[in-house]
């Protein structure tokens, strides 16, 4: 709390209010709700954590974000962990979502405003570059923006009393708040935009200035922001990218797996739909692949991980046409390698095919590096490599700078048996070109 500072106005002393203390009352309010649902007082308990909500959320608004993560460290330290979980719950939701109050024609609806992250990877056409923003209007029923919004009702991904606002901006990773309360700001803008009927977000900082020659493509990784509205009193079984159904199929005899089936099907046929639409109407794109939406923290994240898969699999499909990539797949090797690089870890992978060295990915880690390499293996094999002609270094390869070169070294676990944790410098890795 910060000091508290005297001023003297005509022989009066002033004394400043002091700061609100959100670290000690967040803790007692989420030690109150953990009691409360111990004792099984439901009562107590909906009332904690309505004030926990509303706390947390305050807090985030006057700013107080590591104040928030203070009282997270204090209820783990107090060996709370469950009540710590449960304020980084209240935390996101109060960085994605935001209650809201509006007139339709049958008079005032209450309900809640969801932010969504939709990640795309766009593919630019020969010598244009990555547009920042999708054309039309939510009110324009042809637009681009209305279709996509469409698109969600279309393939039952929301509930039918839920409607959609899309932000017609395209941000960068860069773009994106990277703290709490810097999300909750962009809810609110996105709040606001559903009562007032404007768009009120910021247009992105980030935007390529690159020129292009003629024949150059580029790639990009984008987000498009999403508001979903639900009335209080809608059922969120109804919505299920809203309910937070898994994003992998398990295992046939699993029936939960079997429950998810339905919806995640629905999903793959809604990425399809949005594919096809921003190829074709999104000016200067010649391709798009779309990640599954979600808050803030997994939306980045799977923006991330659709980079990383998409990437990888373009530059080990390079060069090759549709009709031979078969069999191309089927002699390629795969070397994955972690490099220690100024003491931060880099996922590198690197490809031969018919049994030369032709080009190098590296992976962005954003996880636990375990979980990176087991979906770096997951998507080559689904691509077609075989399981055995992928190799995994489980040992930190030191990355080593070669004369007059500042690019990378790639692994090549093929080359010789025992090479497995050599570097270019030893013969066990090549460099890209």
């Amino acid at each position: 709390m910060s000091n508290k500072k005297r001023h003297t106005s005509n022989n009066r002393r002033k004394r400043s209010k002091p700061a609100t203390r959100w670290t000690h009352r967040i803790f007692v309010t989420a030690r109150l709700a953990d009691k409360s649902l111990r004792r099984g007082d439901e009562d107590a308990h909906i009332a904690a954590e309505a004030r926990l909500s509303d706390l947390v959320a305050d807090a985030l608004d006057a700013g107080a974000e590591k104040q928030v993560l203070r009282a997270m460290e204090d209820l783990d330290e107090a060996g709370l962990e469950e009540a710590a979980e449960n304020v980084a719950f209240h935390a996101d939701n109060a960085a994605s979502c935001m209650p809201v109050i509006f007139e339709d024609k049958d008079g005032e609806v209450f309900g809640e405003v969801e932010l969504l992250l939709m990640p795309m990877f766009l593919i630019s056409e020969p010598g244009q570059p990555i547009p920042d923003k999708m054309p039309g209007t939510m009110d324009d029923a042809q637009s681009v923006l209305s279709d996509l919004a469409a698109s969600l009702h279309q393939h039952d991904l929301i509930g039918p009393a839920s409607s959609v606002f899309l932000c017609p901006w395209l941000y960068a990773y860069a773009d994106l708040p990277d703290t709490l309360s810097g999300q909750r700001v962009v809810v609110r803008q996105m709040a606001d935009g559903f009562q007032s009927q404007e768009n009120r977000m910021l247009r992105p900082a980030h935007t390529s200035e690159t020129v292009l020659g003629e024949d150059e493509v580029t790639t990009a990784i984008r987000f498009a922001m999403v508001g979903v509205f639900s009335p209080f009193g809608s059922d969120i079984r109804e919505s299920p990218l809203l309910s937070g159904f898994s994003g992998e199929f398990g295992d046939e005899e699993d029936g939960e797996a079997l429950a998810f089936s339905k919806p995640l099907s629905l999903l793959f046929s809604w990425q399809e739909e949005v594919e096809h639409i921003l190829t074709e109407r999104l000016p200067g794109v010649m391709s798009a692949s779309i990640g599954k939406p979600g808050w803030w923290h997994e939306g980045m994240h799977n923006g991330l991980d659709l980079q990383n898969m998409v990437g990888l699999l373009m530059t080990v499909a390079a060069d090759h046409s549709p009709e031979n990539m078969p069999q191309k797949l089927l002699v390629t090797q795969i070397s994955v390698g972690c490099y220690l690089v100024d003491g931060v870890s880099e996922l590198r992978i690197g490809i031969v095919q018919d049994g030369e060295f032709v080009d190098g990915f590296v992976w962005n880690i954003h996880q636990d590096i375990d979980v990176e390499m087991q979906m770096v293996q997951d998507a080559l094999v689904r691509a077609g490599v075989p399981q055995d002609q992928i190799r995994i270094s489980t040992t930190l390869l030191m990355d080593e700078q070669i004369a007059d070169s500042v690019e990378p070294c790639f692994p090549n676990f093929f080359e010789e048996d025992e090479g497995l944790a050599r570097t270019h410098n030893d013969s066990g890795g090549h460099i890209l070109h």
